[in-house]
């Protein structure tokens, strides 16, 4: 960091390297001191865990700050006596999502793209940007940790689109209905 700078802006400098495909790395550094400061940088600007907020009740932790209920684990996965998530979880395209949430039963759905990014601690967090001690199991699924939402994304595209959230950077994006993609059931709240 050059004096006289502050941190956010090499925060914003390192996110940027992340976020964007194309490294912006300076000529005179070897990348994988960029990367270690960056890494290192990312983690000090992270918020730390919010104790209190979560209230784990086996397979479902209610959330306290927006009175949703999430099950813990992904679809597909199943939460162990030791409070992990065992199996792998689930891809489904959007229409087979939504036929899993109606067969959970017990008011469970897709949550939307908003009730999503309520569990992202931070974006430009290491991987992945919720509290893994609370949702435990995650894991890249290939190309990030990204989960569908409920929510229709309104691009001037001619394909159906939703939003998902990808935890590993806490980013919202849209695919094509049958694209496959993890699920996270919630219930309670504005979708009930």
């Amino acid at each position: 960091m050059q004096p006289g700078r502050p941190a956010t802006a090499s925060f914003q400098f390192c996110y940027a390297s992340r976020f964007f495909s194309m490294p912006i790395i300076p000529r005179r550094l070897p990348p994988a001191l960029v990367l270690a400061a960056c890494t290192a940088l990312a983690q000090a600007q992270c918020p730390p865990a919010q104790p209190d907020r979560y209230r784990i009740q086996g397979a479902q932790v209610a959330d306290r700050a927006t009175g949703l209920e999430w099950q813990r684990c992904s679809m597909g996965t199943t939460v162990t006596a030791s409070g992990q998530c065992q199996g792998v979880p689930a891809l489904l395209s959007l229409p087979d999502a939504g036929k899993a949430a109606a067969s959970a039963g017990q008011g469970w759905r897709l949550p939307t793209a908003q009730e999503l990014l309520t569990l992202v601690t931070a974006p430009g967090c290491p991987a992945p940007t919720l509290d893994a001690a609370v949702f435990p199991g995650l894991a890249d699924l290939g190309d990030g940790i990204p989960y569908w939402s409920d929510t229709p994304a309104d691009l001037p595209v001619p394909m159906r689109m939703h939003y998902y959230v990808d935890f590993a950077d806490g980013r919202v994006d849209a695919h094509t209905l049958g694209f496959p993609l993890a699920v996270r059931l919630v219930r309670g709240g504005a979708g009930q």
